[in-house]
């Protein structure tokens, strides 16, 4: 997995839309 670093920066980058992803992906791993 990346650092917490590395996945901030790629959030930065994607913005508000890759953001949103990310926070679905982080749910559905802390839910499964």
């Amino acid at each position: 997995m990346k650092t917490g670093s590395e996945f901030h920066v790629g959030i930065v980058g994607l913005g508000s839309m890759g953001m949103g992803a990310a926070l679905s992906c982080v749910r559905a791993g802390l839910s499964t």
